[in-house]
């Protein structure tokens, strides 16, 4: 757990590792994408920021990040869970509503991390 300044580099302190890795284990881009990284987030702003850091930072690997937070209407969210990403960053609430509905599966997920 780390605790410093906003901008000092936490975010990709833990999160180049788990990039890293989804792009040396990462086939075709033909392949279905699975989820190999989940970052939990307690709040939807800090959930935001995560990932726009890893979003730029895997961007030039084709590494996909999604967002997944409440108090916005689910649909947009579903539909890029359901298009296939690398990455999820989530708040509790609503990644225990796509778990349980089933849009969404972590069981390839290899790297986790709290924000």
């Amino acid at each position: 757990m780390g605790i410093a300044q906003t901008g000092s580099g936490k975010t990709l302190a833990y999160g180049l590792p788990g990039l890293l890795r989804i792009k040396q284990t990462q086939k075709a881009f033909s392949e279905l994408i699975s989820v190999k990284m989940l970052v939990l987030a307690p709040t939807r702003e800090l959930a935001i920021q995560i990932e726009e850091v890893l979003s730029e930072a895997g961007k030039t690997a084709g590494i996909k990040v999604a967002c997944i937070y409440g108090g916005v209407a689910k649909g947009n969210q579903e539909q890029m869970l359901r298009d296939g990403v690398h990455v999820i960053v989530a708040t509790p609430g609503r990644l225990i509503d796509f778990l349980e509905s089933t849009v969404c599966d972590l069981s390839a997920v290899s790297f986790f991390g709290i924000g």
